[in-house]
């Protein structure tokens, strides 16, 4: 069985991006990164659900 790849956050960040400046469809951009469209569908959800917490300057520990 394969071991999961890990992303650094600079990665997920970028595509996020590109997903929700939304120039490509959602299976090019899955195509061009090699990634499932899960992927590519939850990390601009996360991106803009902590989006008020990254302005704030808070941490992940700072947000409990």
């Amino acid at each position: 069985m394969r071991k999961p790849r890990k992303f650094t956050t600079a990665f997920q960040a970028q595509v996020a991006r590109a997903a929700l400046k939304d120039e490509k469809p959602l299976a090019v951009l899955c195509r061009a990164h090699q990634l499932c469209d899960t992927i590519v569908i939850r990390w601009p959800q996360q991106l803009l659900e902590h989006a008020a917490n990254i302005c704030a300057g808070q941490t992940p520990t700072q947000r409990e």
